[in-house]
């Protein structure tokens, strides 16, 4: 677990022991790092570890939480910010979002802790559970099944993406993948 207060010293440690383990993780794996290492890595003093993370995953799960509550920030200002939106059409925006915000996913991806980001996901959009229901019309008992959809589909694709080298431009790739969806939904409706 993770006790960052919102203040600057607190907000700076923890980008510095980020930016440490994003460096040892280039090293050896995530498991053979210690809380010396990192400190060490760090620069930071190993009190300052403690008071802020219980282990070194937490550090992980920290950055992450805070990307993705950086991406949900985005994608509601994007929904309220344009009334012509009459679903929640999130692909493009995500590609968007993540293309400027994918080292975490690249952490994750090489450090086998795609369970972080799936996590942090799932958390950081259930609060908009009851949003959605409401200004989209999607019926209560559906909305756990549609966020499960959504966030195994999201990350399963930044996946992709990103370990293929982002070779498409976040445009180029959500027009791939809603012509794949909809060549799917054709598909199924013949079966």
């Amino acid at each position: 677990m993770y006790h960052i207060n919102n203040d600057p010293r607190s907000l700076k440690s923890a980008k510095m022991l980020y930016d440490g383990l994003v460096q040892l993780t280039k090293e050896k794996p995530l498991h053979s790092i210690t809380v010396t290492d990192l400190v060490d890595a760090s620069n930071v003093g190993r009190t300052t570890f403690y008071r802020h993370f219980d282990e070194i995953e937490d550090v992980l799960h920290f950055h992450c939480d805070q990307v993705c509550e950086g991406l949900l920030t985005y994608l509601i200002n994007l929904v309220e910010n344009n009334n012509s939106v009459k679903y929640p059409v999130v692909l493009r925006p995500v590609l968007r979002y993540f293309d400027s915000h994918s080292e975490i996913i690249e952490v994750l991806i090489n450090t086998k802790r795609l369970d972080i980001l799936h996590n942090s996901m799932s958390k950081t959009w259930t609060p908009i559970k009851a949003r959605a229901t409401q200004r989209f019309g999607i019926h209560e008992d559906h909305i756990n099944y549609i966020q499960a959809i959504r966030i195994s589909t999201i990350v399963g694709i930044l996946v992709e993406w990103i370990k293929s080298g982002k070779q498409q431009t976040p445009d180029e790739l959500a027009d791939t993948l809603i012509d794949i969806i909809s060549e799917l939904i054709s598909l199924d409706q013949l079966l």
